[in-house]
């Protein structure tokens, strides 16, 4: 038995290993630390309440999801049901409840590889799959609970699905079919840009398929739509109920989401400059301002600081961030020049089918960037996050190809160097989650609220109504996450404006005070006579009394 396990290793490919190998890294790069530093801020926290309440048998299972950003349309629920799964499976807790996002970054890195195998070369894959696994963008990505956390696994194996089903010498089109209606199911339920692109892309590709085989294609394609409308069919039960509030939101929202900006070329013009800075920060992590209308703006002062700290002289510093932009923008419309060319040079009809559902599936999605661009992030980019490693096949392809025998070894090179960089990255967000930056006014770990509730905890206040207080950016930033550590305690938190504690606050009643941090200790705050105090990180946190100071 165990010789037949030494023959059956023996026969496992060189880069299967090396694929495990880089797998490892990126686990252990997103598992490093999990807890204490897992990401726990307002969003986080109000997605906890509603796991915690259904599991605790207090409200019933949501028919639908998170709020889309800055409107009243909700998402589908998938992610909260997730959620829900992996807390009942491992425990009520918010690290429990992110595993999702971790599971899914995680199962992301052997998919790239499977996807890109489709058109590039398996070193070529392997390569691009390594700078994915270093990158701090799916690093960041995977440490925190958020539904567009689990956007890039669906769309990849969305994505791959639909190349199966298009591939001339594929046969299993029944199973790659189920995997497309619940890519896709799923998928619209995570970013609210992806309820318009998934759909589109399937008719414009279903259409492509039909005309290729005619009626062979119309069970599967009524598979898929079977299948995607049964993961969806919570939020039908909810319009039906509501008539149809949520459609009529999600109207709304994508109307004021439009802004006024009627100008097409220059909104054309953000979303290719918004995609570059996006594929900046995926490849490299290189700071960039996060709004879309910001255009070519990038943050060279702070940005050339934190990525190329090490270069001491100010102005080389700054020149050598200008020139990665610039390099990477040239990357970019190269990228996008050679995809062109390459689809139609290319004889392969897979090979082919392949460019074609990976420049579709993004064209459709820099289409529906269009008209929201001036209310949209960077972030919004990452469902678009296969185009820059494409772009990156093709440069490390152009090496292999160009230089023939020492093709390889340019391309080793190159990858090689990236994932120094990456890597470098990734030692600098060691540090800086280990002194506890990551504690500030925009945002908050699970560490550091654990910490802080520890300390109140050893502070009786002496209430099951727990007041809070404080300067009135940290108040907002904190109360949520403290609030919900609180909660599962059995006590109830109230949010006090620190000009109406007289009126709001018993007399002689201890209330929590938060606010930025100094240096020292006050004696007294506004008036209030301190109890106790303690520095967290960027943060000071204070308890209390409403009385008058003798």
């Amino acid at each position: 038995m165990l010789k037949y396990l030494q023959n059956k290793i023996k026969k496992i490919p060189i880069h299967i290993w090396i694929l495990l190998v880089i797998i490892v890294v990126g686990i252990f790069l997103r598992t490093y630390h999990f807890h204490d530093w897992l990401r726990f801020s307002m969003d986080q926290s109000r997605d906890a309440f509603i796991i915690s309440d259904v599991l605790d048998g207090k409200t019933a299972i949501p028919l639908l999801g998170p709020l889309a950003g800055g409107t009243s349309f909700h998402l589908g629920p998938a992610y909260y049901y997730f959620s829900l799964l992996s807390a009942k499976i491992f425990g009520n807790y918010p690290d429990k409840m992110a595993y999702p996002s971790l599971i899914f970054s995680i199962l992301a890195i052997p998919l790239l590889f499977l996807f890109l195998r489709e058109y590039f070369s398996k070193h070529i894959s392997l390569s691009i799959t390594g700078v994915m696994s270093f990158s701090y963008f799916f690093i960041e990505a995977s440490r925190f609970s958020s539904n567009p956390n689990l956007a890039p696994f669906f769309v990849l194996l969305f994505l791959l699905s639909i190349f199966k089903i298009t591939n001339f010498k594929n046969r299993n089109y029944l199973w790659w079919s189920i995997l497309v209606g619940l890519s896709l199911g799923i998928g619209v339920q995570l970013h609210t840009t992806l309820m318009v692109i998934m759909p589109i892309f399937t008719l414009v590709i279903s259409a492509y398929i039909f005309k290729r085989s005619k009626m062979q294609y119309l069970q599967y394609f009524i598979i898929i739509i079977l299948i995607a409308v049964t993961v969806n069919v919570t939020q039908i039960i909810s319009e039906i109920n509501t008539r149809g509030e949520n459609t009529r939101n999600f109207i709304l929202g994508t109307i004021d989401k439009g802004g006024n900006e009627n100008n097409l070329v220059k909104n054309a013009a953000l979303v290719i400059i918004c995609q570059a800075k996006s594929n900046a920060n995926i490849i490299l992590y290189a700071p960039v301002l996060d709004k879309c209308y910001d255009g070519v703006s990038i943050d060279v002062k702070n940005g050339s600081k934190e990525l190329y700290g090490e270069i001491k002289n100010r102005t080389l510093r700054k020149v050598v961030y200008i020139s990665t932009f610039v390099s990477i923008f040239i990357f970019y419309v190269l990228g996008y020049a050679i995809l062109v060319i390459n689809f139609l040079k290319e004889k392969d009809r897979n090979r082919k089918t392949f460019l074609l559902v990976a420049g579709l599936f993004n064209a459709i999605g820099l289409l529906v960037f269009i008209p929201v661009i001036s209310s949209i992030s960077v972030s919004y980019f990452n469902i678009l996050f296969f185009i820059p490693f494409i772009f990156l096949g093709f440069l490390l392809q152009f090496f292999q190809q160009k230089f023939r025998k020492n093709g390889k070894i340019l391309a080793l090179i190159l990858a090689v160097i990236m994932a120094i960089v990456l890597l470098q990255t990734d030692i600098k967000k060691y540090y800086f989650y280990k002194k506890g930056l990551d504690n500030n006014i925009n945002n908050s770990n699970l560490g550091w609220v654990e910490n802080v509730v520890d300390f109140l905890g050893e502070n009786n206040l002496g209430s099951k109504i727990i007041y809070m207080s404080g300067e009135g950016k940290y108040l907002d930033r904190y109360f949520g996450s403290i609030d919900y550590m609180l909660y599962r305690q059995g006590l109830e938190v109230a949010e006090v404006d620190i000009t109406k504690v007289k009126e709001k606050i018993p007399s002689g009643q201890k209330f929590v005070y938060i606010k930025n941090k100094t240096d020292g200790f006050s004696k007294s705050i506004r008036d209030y006579q301190v109890v106790a105090g303690e520095h967290f990180d960027s943060v000071d946190v204070y308890i209390l009394k409403n009385s008058n100071l003798k």
